[in-house]
């Protein structure tokens, strides 16, 4: 997995060497900020920090593109308040005006973006990074969607036009606790095995493979299951198989809300349920498909 805004933010203190509460008292976050941050700050909170430490580059930040500093820091460094007009700009000129068709682009709710490109709020960090990721129909430059400088499209070389093998990440079932949300100190998703994509499933961020009969019948002991992150906790549909990520581990298994928990619920009936504290939870992934090995 690629680093997270928070692992910057904590390679940025060691580099300026200083600890963490100054830190956020120069922000003006609240003490313990940065220990209780597991999901993607939001936009006025990196604009705070970005503020507070205009040597930040915010593109590197964001994207972990380019430098931590910037070569420049005469001009503000806050995220640009006319970046909804960028987002607009983006869904009428790549996708006809079509929100239902951004929406399958970058993973953000069509309500959501309808929010965003009608100016009633800005977007957050995991929205911004989703159109920053997008793939197709093109790839947006960064620094153009922080800022509105230069071109909005990346330019096509010829060593783009080759065809390119897409893989994604295998992940171990032994993986360390946090892996998927990069909270982990040892097993990211660079260090995995990478394999190219199954173009039959939907869209996914990674596969798994199941260990055990919990999830018999549907699941296989070996079966092979295609995953996406989930960004936004209101993407989680409960009552359907996830993967969790949680501080005990990994975890496979049918979710429902459960109050300040989740409850996992096995589709093998000899398996009881059980509840983990969603404070303990780092992150969900939707099980949107599977491969089965059969034996001949």
């Amino acid at each position: 997995m690629e680093d997270t805004v928070k692992q910057r933010i904590m390679e940025f203190i060691r580099y300026r060497g200083i600890s963490q509460r100054s830190f956020e008292r120069a922000c003006g976050l609240s003490n313990g900020y940065l220990i209780q941050l597991r999901n993607a700050p939001s936009a006025d909170k990196l604009s705070m920090i970005l503020k507070a430490f205009p040597e930040i580059n915010r593109t590197w930040l964001l994207s972990g593109d380019g430098e931590m500093l910037n070569a420049d820091i005469s001009r503000p460094r806050a995220v640009d308040p006319e970046i909804n007009g960028r987002i607009k700009e983006i869904s009428d000129k790549l996708f006809g005006g079509d929100l239902s068709r951004m929406a399958m682009a970058t993973y953000i709710q069509k309500s959501k973006l309808r929010e965003i490109v009608n100016d009633s709020r800005y977007p957050d960090y995991s929205e911004i990074l989703n159109i920053i990721a997008m793939a197709k129909p093109a790839r947006i430059v960064a620094d153009w969607l922080l800022t509105g400088e230069g071109d909005m499209l990346k330019s096509v070389t010829p060593s783009d036009s080759r065809p390119e093998v897409q893989t994604r990440p295998r992940i171990p079932t032994t993986a360390a606790a946090g892996s998927l949300s990069g909270d982990a100190a040892s097993v990211t998703l660079r260090d995995c095995e990478q394999l190219p994509v199954i173009s039959q499933l939907p869209a996914y961020d990674f596969t798994i493979i199941i260990k055990g009969d919990s999830m018999k019948p549907k699941y296989e002991s070996g079966d092979e299951i295609a995953c996406r992150r989930i960004l936004n906790p209101s993407f989680i549909q409960w009552g359907k198989v996830h993967v969790l990520d949680t501080v005990q581990g990994i975890v496979v298994k049918k979710v429902y809300d459960d109050g300040d928990c989740i409850k996992c619920v096995s589709i093998n009936p000899d398996y009881p349920p059980f509840s983990v504290p969603k404070d303990e939870v780092y992150s969900l992934s939707l099980v949107v498909g599977s491969l089965s090995i059969t034996e001949m």
